[in-house]
């Protein structure tokens, strides 16, 4: 079992670039509290304010 660490740090609020917009103006954080040691997996929380966009994945 992996504890989580309340006080970890919340990425400072982001929005989805203009192109990708469909409805709104979502601004979102996000806190990651695992991350495998190959980068391949990770968990945490992720909050968002209302809004639609496309999802491009890097």
């Amino acid at each position: 079992m992996r504890m989580i660490d309340p006080a970890a740090p919340i990425t400072e609020p982001a929005s989805p670039p203009d192109e990708r917009l469909l409805a709104g103006r979502p601004v979102g954080t996000a806190r990651t509290d695992f991350e495998s040691p190959d980068g391949r997996f990770s968990a945490g929380v992720w909050t968002c304010t209302p809004g639609r966009w496309r999802i491009a994945y890097d």
